[in-house]
């Protein structure tokens, strides 16, 4: 907020900072910032990925205060390996994951209907492809995603089909290379900012519980 500033013009703003001499000095890498990952997750996975590659989203060429609710069809999904040039890789990228296997990003297709499609790639190349996820239905329209769980190749996802202020979604699952997306549970319960009451039974292989809505 720019409540008592006195300083003009006053921006609210995310930025990112990055230091390289354990917090001595700081310089900006990026403004209008949306979010921000490092690419490299875990020593226990063997990869090419450079040990400096981050992902950020954030609007280039954004001015005045950034936009900081909702879809934004100027923000992308950007890569930098030197923390000087950004290369952007899913324009209109507006929010992403990334686990041991894989990077999700959620791109965004119209903003006045906030529909979005999910892309999806290896976590462990160095070199992305992006794919659109493969749902069984093509008919529903995509709002948000939650990604419930991602182990061992299978994904458990999350979809809300139907709005911004849907308390509802269904949940899919893919196959171990996380493709083939299938149905697993339809209106299952979630709230407004797309948490679901989805939880996985620790100690037990492949249980879970759930809430869901019975339309019947």
């Amino acid at each position: 907020t720019c409540i008592g500033l006195k300083e003009e013009p006053c921006e609210v703003v995310k930025e990112l900072y990055l230091t390289q001499d354990l917090g001595l000095n700081w310089k900006r890498a990026a403004k209008y910032i949306t979010q921000f990952s490092w690419a490299w997750i875990s020593a226990r996975v063997e990869s090419l990925i450079p040990k400096e590659r981050f992902f950020v989203t954030y609007e280039p060429k954004a001015k005045g205060h950034q936009k900081m609710v909702g879809w934004n069809a100027n923000v992308n999904f950007e890569v930098c390996d030197d923390s000087k040039t950004f290369r952007a890789l899913i324009p209109r990228g507006n929010k992403f994951l990334v686990t041991e296997d894989y990077i999700f990003v959620a791109q965004v297709d119209d903003t006045d209907l906030t529909q979005v499609t999910l892309l999806l790639t290896s976590a462990r190349e160095k070199d992305y492809q992006f794919e659109p996820i493969d749902l069984p239905s093509k008919r529903l329209c995509e709002h948000g995603y939650s990604v419930l769980e991602s182990h061992s190749g299978h994904i458990f996802l999350h979809i809300n089909h139907y709005g911004d202020y849907s308390q509802f979604g269904n949940v899919y699952t893919s196959n171990s290379i996380g493709q083939n997306f299938a149905i697993a549970l339809k209106n299952n319960v979630r709230t407004l900012n797309g948490r679901c009451d989805f939880e996985k039974i620790q100690g037990l292989e492949s249980v879970y519980i759930a809430n869901y809505i019975d339309d019947e």
